[in-house]
Formats: structure tokens, C-alpha cells, sequence
């Protein structure tokens, strides 16, 4: 019998420790995800962004990899509160 990947993640998830661990991944790629997305309709690229943040390039690449712990230590407030983590960017 073959399992879908959906259907073992489905599975999984009635684990809580795994539940828990799963939903914090998923927030976090959310996360790096938005920051990418802001960034490519605004038209720059990780070096534009940089220059115009004062970070580095590499900054960059690692917050829209997840990378950056201060992700994690926001998400870990939030949870603590009782909270998701969601992050918008809006330019208007």
C-alpha cells in the first residue's frame, strides 16, 4: 500500500507533540514566504532590499529561508499568549 504524503502529514497530525512541532514549521515558511513575496512586488531584488534596509544580502536570503531566530523568538511570544503568528505587508 503507498501513502500519500498528505494522507502521512493527516496522520501525523493526530500527534500532538508532532501537531505542534508542524504547525510551527508551517508559520514560520508562511512567514519567509510573505517577506518574499513583499519584496517581488516591490520590484527589488534581495540586493536592492539590502541596501535599502542597511542589512546584507545574506540577511535577506536567510529571513526569506525562515532562517532568522528572531522569527522564532516572535513566534514563540505569540504562542506563549495564546496567539498565530501572521504577518502582513501591505505598501499603501
Amino acid at each position: 500500500m503507498t501513502k500519500t504524503l498528505d494522507s502521512f502529514i493527516e496522520k501525523e497530525l493526530n500527534d500532538s507533540e508532532f501537531a505542534t512541532l508542524y504547525e510551527a514549521e508551517t508559520e514560520r515558511l508562511e512567514s519567509a514566504v510573505a517577506l518574499v513575496k513583499a519584496r517581488e512586488e516591490a520590484g527589488l531584488t534581495q540586493a536592492e532590499l539590502a541596501k535599502l534596509s542597511g542589512k546584507t544580502q545574506a540577511t535577506i536570503s536567510r529571513m526569506e529561508k525562515g532562517q532568522i531566530s528572531s522569527f522564532e523568538v516572535l513566534q514563540t511570544l505569540v504562542h506563549a499568549m495564546g496567539g498565530t503568528l501572521k504577518i502582513e505587508i501591505d505598501f499603501a
